[in-house]
């Protein structure tokens, strides 16, 4: 269910006339769901048994990823500050919102209540999804410029 509502995500995006990871709009929506697989487990299997989160925490620690998915790849943050300050909730909500119905199937047994767990939070997930994208793009699509 947590990949359909990525792949509307995904293809409301590119309606309204965003960039994709891919040019080819099939492509990009098979290759973009399955590379959040890893965020979604990492969250599931790690992240929620290992550190102490409200729902509150999770949903916003999840949306902050999604900065670097979508500002970090084409160093946005940099071409155009004052729009990425302008758009920056904007990208946390809808992350957030894609993060829900994971949120929902994961138990928060984890005790462990330190400063860190933010931050990994973020970039696990993301650094994981990644490498799971470039895996499957080539893996899928073997076309250079992946």
């Amino acid at each position: 269910m947590s990949l359909i509502s990525v792949t509307v995500e995904e293809l409301w995006c590119w309606l309204a006339g965003g960039t994709l990871a891919r040019s080819i709009i099939w492509q990009d929506l098979l290759v973009v769901s399955i590379s959040w697989v890893p965020w979604f487990l990492v969250w599931k299997y790690y992240l929620s048994k290992k550190f102490a989160w409200s729902d509150k925490e999770a949903m916003l620690v999840a949306g902050f990823t999604g900065i670097l998915f979508e500002l970090v790849p084409k160093l946005q943050i940099f071409a155009n500050p004052i729009a990425t300050i302008i758009i920056l909730p904007t990208i946390i909500i809808v992350y957030s919102a894609v993060f829900l119905l994971p949120m929902l199937a994961m138990n928060f047994t984890g005790k462990n209540n330190v400063w860190y767990k933010y931050p990994l939070a973020i970039f696990i997930p993301y650094v994981t999804s990644v490498a799971f994208y470039l895996f499957a793009a080539v893996l899928l699509f073997p076309v250079v410029g992946v």
